[in-house]
């Protein structure tokens, strides 16, 4: 910046100035006062890029029962997964104002200075601390943004639908859109992980199955090629071959086989006609 090459100008020139009179100039000193100058330039670059809003600064946050309380509403499970309403910020807020709050509100609601609310103030400890760390992505930040803004436009567009059927509507309570948003969004959320868990189990069963088929094959085959099955299945058909009887039984089934048995015909002879062959059917 301007400011910086002025410090420099002059660090340079007061060393022109101590070398003419004969002192020496410590290398060291002049580094030193580089560096200090350049931490001054960015922690005003800093100051410019996020400055602390003045509305948030001068806020009156109220005591720590109070937020404690709030932090430990019966609905505080849904209340509290808007990162900004735990905070008590507006999507306007800069990381400056996110990290000051958090300063602030952590510092009220610190389990070791409200020792009386125990459990409780620890719970809005944790809400505050997740929150911050939510805001301090800027990937979560700006999703988190676009589902505030998207639930504000959608009660907006609604609410100006409504008042063109009846100008009395009562405008839109845009808070409890946005928690009702973030609500359906955490169930949708909870129902894919369950989906999620459900799949999850589905598969480790069927592996578990084909695991069990394959392990009961293998003991099978190791059984089956065992020597004394082999040795008891050559005897059985050792002996099947050896039964005379089944022998027996065989000769007389081909016979039967190859015997062709003659089809009975069912035909009226012509008037006047002889058949000559009534006597060979009522034979056999």
């Amino acid at each position: 910046t301007e400011a910086a090459r002025i410090k420099i100008a002059q660090a340079a020139a007061e060393r022109e100035e101590e070398r003419d009179k004969g002192g020496e100039v410590s290398v060291d000193d002049f580094f030193k006062e580089l560096n200090e100058t350049q931490e001054e330039g960015k922690k005003k670059k800093r100051r410019l890029t996020n400055p602390i809003t003045e509305k948030y600064k001068n806020q009156e946050l109220g005591s720590s029962s109070e937020h404690i309380e709030r932090l430990n509403h019966k609905h505080a499970e849904f209340r509290n997964l808007n990162p900004y309403l735990v905070l008590q910020l507006d999507t306007d807020a800069t990381i400056d104002d996110i990290k000051m709050r958090y300063r602030r509100l952590s510092a009220l609601c610190h389990p070791d200075k409200n020792l009386a609310d125990g459990n409780r103030a620890r719970c809005a400890f944790e809400a505050i601390k997740t929150a911050y760390q939510q805001l301090n992505d800027p990937k979560l930040r700006d999703r988190t943004i676009l589902v505030i803004e998207g639930a504000r436009q959608r009660a907006l567009r609604a609410y100006d639908a409504l008042k063109l059927k009846n100008p009395l509507v009562e405008p839109p309570d845009l808070d409890k859109h946005i928690m009702k948003t973030f609500a359906e969004n955490e169930m949708r959320r909870r129902d894919v992980e369950e989906h999620k868990r459900a799949h999850a189990a589905r598969e480790r069963a069927q592996e578990e199955e084909r695991k069990k088929v394959e392990q009961e094959d293998k003991l099978f085959e190791e059984q089956w090629n065992a020597d004394q099955r082999r040795n008891t299945r050559m005897d059985f058909w050792q002996q099947f071959q050896e039964d005379e009887s089944r022998a027996g039984n065989q000769k007389r089934i081909r016979s039967a086989k190859n015997f062709k048995q003659q089809q009975k015909v069912d035909h009226k002879p012509k008037y006047g006609q002889v058949d000559l062959q009534s006597w060979r059917r009522e034979w056999k």
